[in-house]
């Protein structure tokens, strides 16, 4: 005879991004339960996000992090069991600031900032680091390098913004010049190759501050920051202006492309193209390069932040953009707004989507126009990650004191608490497998979280709110856990329940 009986576990898979539509402003609105602000994470802030598997990298100019002790302005968050983690080999520290990450075809993280050395790897400015092995490598040149003397190692003055890796080459653009005298295609911009270990110039260079860069389809690089053209494309032997580059004295902070082609900007400007295709745009925009044509995105941000008691601040744009596998697009930065201030809700982090009209999430990250969302990124199951200084967004407007929060639309995580508190604790929706063996309990198995306790729950009816604990409390310590369940009734639904 068949077994009715039927184990359901809360488990979270892989699910679209969504944006939720804002019903007005409100000190709490309806959607700010799908926001967390209880991670832990950097202090004060954190800067650049990169993404490798199950792992958020994450720099910034900070000194602690969740108590670690190498948790100094480099470390790692766990998407599976939500935690913070040092880096395996960093050890000693990062000696300065981290402004640039990026998740390397090779498997290696690019690290890039203001700082000499790594772990006791001499790295100026610019590193690698092998999550297989724990290593950090600088990239150092040698003698009869194609750039001054001096400066094989690397930038040895300001700071590295943006990294890109494209096969043998790594290409770092950031707010750097070099020795008093040095050729003015060395600064802002060069490339190290991998093979010759060779730094090398690209071309006459850039005037200014690159703080992004995107391979292009046609294998060209796109290069966006604070020089004359705003938006540039590198065809390996010369620099031009990109759709018409940004004009005026805008400034582009972050590049996205999807599949089609098409290519996001956001910073600080308020035109884009030159010519025929120029067009009016505040801090966003997209290029279709197929018809030459940009959008305005429906206007953009508005360039204020209008606070409650009546004071303004000059609303700085955008810092950072990342786009979701549904082709949403999720922007971080200093703004409240959209242009025509209908949606007032936007406070630092927003989102693009298939509609093409600017969504809230919740009210926002941060209540005050000093704050900021500096870096963005979507997780695997379509969460949202922001990092920078902020407060808690309704639960504690008057403080910034958060720099670390996650967004996501399919759990609520207040619960069963009062408005301003959670029912969450981190570390138990996400990383479970159930294995069902033919006449024995179904084995439920997951990794934990350090310093947190787990349980299994039970009810016969996903209706009812009551919820009961059944078998053992166990221990986290970041080890993989087994729990058997044992069922009785014809029909049991089971959850795995973090606890403080």
């Amino acid at each position: 005879m068949m077994d009715k009986r039927v184990a359901k576990f809360g488990v979270i898979g892989m699910v679209a991004s969504v944006c939720l539509a804002p019903i007005g402003e409100s000190a709490f609105l309806p959607e700010d339960v799908h926001w967390f602000y209880k991670m832990g994470g950097p202090r004060p802030e954190p800067f650049a996000f990169a993404q490798q598997g199950r792992y958020l990298y994450t720099g910034g100019i900070f000194t602690d992090t969740d108590g670690l002790t190498n948790g100094k302005n480099l470390v790692r968050f766990d998407m599976v069991t939500e935690a913070w983690q040092e880096l395996p080999g960093l050890s000693p520290e990062i000696n300065g600031s981290v402004r640039a990450l990026h998740a390397g075809d090779d498997g290696r993280i690019y690290v890039g900032g203001n700082f000499s050395n790594v772990a006791e790897v001499p790295s100026s400015r610019v590193a690698a680091y092998d999550p297989q092995t724990g290593t950090f490598e600088g990239l150092v040149g040698g003698v009869g390098d194609l750039v001054s003397v001096g400066q094989e190692n690397g930038p040895t003055n300001g700071d590295v913004r943006a990294i890109l890796k494209v096969d043998d080459l790594v290409y770092v653009g950031g707010f750097y010049t070099g020795p008093s005298g040095s050729p003015a295609n060395e600064k802002y911009i060069r490339a190290f190759n991998l093979d010759t270990n060779t730094w090398l110039r690209l071309g006459d260079g850039l005037d200014g501050q690159v703080n992004a860069l995107k391979l292009l389809p046609d294998g060209s690089i796109l290069a966006g920051g604070e020089f004359s053209e705003g938006l540039a494309r590198w065809d390996g032997v010369s620099w031009a202006a990109y759709g018409g580059g940004v004009g005026g004295e805008g400034v582009v902070r972050d590049i996205e492309l999807t599949s089609s082609g098409r290519v996001y900007i956001g910073g600080s400007f308020n035109e884009v193209g030159s010519g025929a295709n120029q067009i009016s745009a505040n801090f966003i925009a997209y290029y279709e390069p197929s018809s030459n044509s940009w959008n305005d995105m429906a206007g953009g941000f508005d360039d204020e932040y209008i606070q409650s008691n009546n004071t303004n601040f000059s609303a700085d744009g955008v810092y950072d953009l990342a786009l979701a596998g549904d082709g949403t697009l999720y922007v971080g930065g200093d703004f409240q707004a959209d242009v025509t201030r209908t949606n007032t809700n936007l406070d630092h982090v927003a989102c693009w989507d298939s509609t093409g009209t600017w969504q809230s999430l919740g009210s926002g990250a941060g209540t005050s126009g000093s704050q900021i969302v500096n870096c963005v990124a979507v997780g695997p199951r379509g969460e949202v990650y922001v990092g920078g200084t902020f407060s808690e967004g309704y639960r504690n407007a008057s403080s910034a004191n958060s720099q670390f929060a996650v967004w996501d639309s399919t759990i609520d995580f207040r619960g069963e608490a009062s408005e301003r508190n959670y029912d969450y604790v981190p570390g138990a929706r996400n990383n479970t497998t159930v294995e069902f063996v033919p006449g024995a309990s179904p084995k439920f198995q997951f990794e934990s979280r350090p310093g947190t306790d787990y349980r299994l729950e039970v009810t016969t009816d996903l209706a009812s709110s009551l919820w009961t604990p059944t078998g053992p409390t166990v221990a986290g310590d970041g080890g993989v856990k087994t729990l058997d369940v044992t069922m009785s009734g014809e029909a049991e639904f089971y959850r795995l329940r973090a606890i403080d």
